[in-house]
C-alpha cells in the first residue's frame, strides 16, 4: 500500500473539474435560464441557483471521495487469506437452520395479513378511520399493514438467495458458497463476459445474471448459480481459465454513486486453446444473513473474500496478476516493441514486489525475470 505522505491530497481543483465533467452543473444554469423564461424575479432567480448549488456540490462530494479513494488504492501484490466474518459465508448446516427461520417468516407474514383483515373489517363496522382522533382499532391496522409490508417486501427478497445458497451449502458442504451483488445495470454485461468465456451458446437476451445471485468455489473453479428450490448453475469457469481473485474499486449498480472497493475476477481468454488476453467480471461481495444481499462496505472483508476465492485457485501463487511468466515475457516484450519504456519500468517494478513477496522466487521457467531484474537493478546502480 503506498504511503499516505505519497497520496495526492484532494483539491478544490480537482473536484470542481469534476463537478463540471460530472454535469452536476446543469442544474445549477438550467434553472435560472428556465427562470427567466417565466419572468421570475431576479432575487428568486439568485436563490434559486444558490439552492441547486449547494444540493449539486453535496451530491458530487460522495462520488468524487471515491474516485479519489480508487486512484490512491492499491491491491495488495501477495493476499493474505484473513478469517471471513460469519455473515459474508452460508454454512452446510444453514438448510437446518433456514427451515426454521421460514416458519417464522410465513407467521409474521399469514399472522399480520390476519390481523389486517380483523382489524380494517372492526374499523368499517366503526364507521370507518376517525380523522381528529386515532382509534384502537386504527392503530391495530396501521402498525399490522406497516409490518405486514416490510415483512412481505423481505420475504420476496431475501427468501430465494438464503433458500438458495443453503441449498448449495448442503450439496457442497466443502466449497465456499458467497453471496454476490451485481446491481441492475451490469446483470447483462456480466453475463455476456461469463458467457464468451465459458464459450456458451446461450442467445444474448438469456446471459445476463440475477441482481444477487451464488458463488460457488470449488476445486473445480467458480460457479454462478441461480434459481431458488432448484438451484441451477449459469456458468461454471474452471480454474484453468481463471487468473485471479483481486480487490478492487468497481462501479456496480448505482454509478452516480462513484466507485466502491468490490472484487475483480480476470478470466483468461483463449482461442482454440492460445491465450488471447484477459476479461473480468466485477461484483461486491454481499452479506449471507437476515441482511443477504447487502454488500460490504469493510475494506477488510472485501479483501479477505478476494484472498479467499484467490486461495482455491491449486495455481494462483504460479501468476502474476493472472499472466503465467511466459505470458508476461510476452507482454514485456510487446511493450518493448512498442517502445513503452515507462510502462515496462513501472512493470518490472511490481514485478520486483511479487517476487520479493515471494521470498525472491520466481514459478518454474521464470530464470528469465530474475535475470531481468538483476539487469534493472545494476542499471540502477549504475
Amino acid at each position: 500500500m503506498p504511503d499516505e505522505s505519497d497520496v495526492e491530497p484532494m483539491r478544490l481543483g480537482g473536484f470542481l473539474k469534476f463537478y463540471v465533467r460530472g454535469a452536476y452543473v446543469i442544474p445549477v444554469l438550467v434553472a435560472p435560464l428556465a427562470g427567466l423564461l417565466y419572468g421570475v424575479e431576479p432575487f428568486t432567480l439568485a436563490m434559486m441557483a444558490a439552492g441547486f448549488l449547494v444540493v449539486t456540490l453535496a451530491l458530487a462530494a460522495v462520488p468524487y471521495r471515491r474516485h479519489h479513494a480508487a486512484r490512491r488504492y492499491e491491491a495488495p501484490t501477495m493476499q493474505v487469506a484473513r478469517g471471513l466474518p460469519a455473515s459474508a459465508l452460508t454454512p452446510p448446516d444453514r438448510l437446518e437452520r433456514t427451515r426454521g427461520l421460514g416458519i417464522v417468516w410465513w407467521t409474521l407474514v399469514l399472522g399480520s395479513g390476519a390481523v389486517i383483515a380483523w382489524a380494517f373489517v372492526v374499523v368499517l363496522e366503526a364507521g370507518g378511520f376517525v380523522t381528529d382522533a386515532l382509534l384502537p382499532y386504527d392503530a391495530i391496522l396501521i402498525v399490522a399493514a406497516v409490518v405486514w409490508v416490510i415483512v412481505a417486501a423481505l420475504f420476496v427478497w431475501l427468501r430465494p438467495v438464503v433458500a438458495r445458497n443453503a441449498r448449495l451449502a448442503a450439496q457442497h458442504p466443502d466449497a465456499l458458497v458467497l453471496t454476490a451483488y451485481q446491481g441492475f445495470s451490469d446483470t447483462l454485461a456480466t453475463g455476456m463476459v461469463l458467457s464468451r468465456v465459458t464459450g456458451s451458446e446461450r442467445p444474448w437476451w438469456r446471459s445476463g445474471v440475477p441482481m444477487v445471485y451464488t458463488l460457488l468455489v470449488d476445486g473445480e473453479g467458480i460457479g454462478f448459480w441461480r434459481g431458488v428450490f432448484r438451484p441451477r448453475r449459469q456458468y461454471h469457469v474452471p480454474w484453468e481459465l481463471i487468473a485471479r481473485s483481486a480487490p478492487a474499486f468497481v462501479t456496480i449498480g448505482d454509478h452516480s454513486t462513484g466507485p466502491q472497493l468490490g472484487v475483480e475476477l480476470t478470466f483468461r481468454a483463449l482461442d482454440e486453446d492460445e491465450f488471447v488476453g484477459l476479461r473480468f467480471v466485477e461484483f461486491r461481495p454481499a452479506r449471507a444473513n437476515i441482511w443477504v444481499g447487502t454488500p460490504f462496505g469493510s475494506r477488510e472483508v472485501v479483501e479477505a473474500v478476494a484472498a479467499a476465492i484467490d486461495a482455491r485457485h491449486p495455481d494462483g501463487d504460479q501468476r502474476y496478476r493472472g499472466y503465467t511468466v511466459d505470458e508476461l515475457r510476452g507482454v514485456i516484450e510487446e511493450l518493448e516493441a512498442d517502445g513503452e519504456h515507462d510502462l515496462i519500468a513501472e512493470t518490472l517494478a511490481d514485478v520486483r514486489e511479487w517476487v520479493a513477496a515471494r521470498g525472491g522466487t520466481v514459478p518454474p521457467g521464470g530464470e528469465w525475470l530474475l535475470e531481468r531484474l538483476a539487469a534493472g537493478d545494476a542499471a540502477g546502480r549504475g
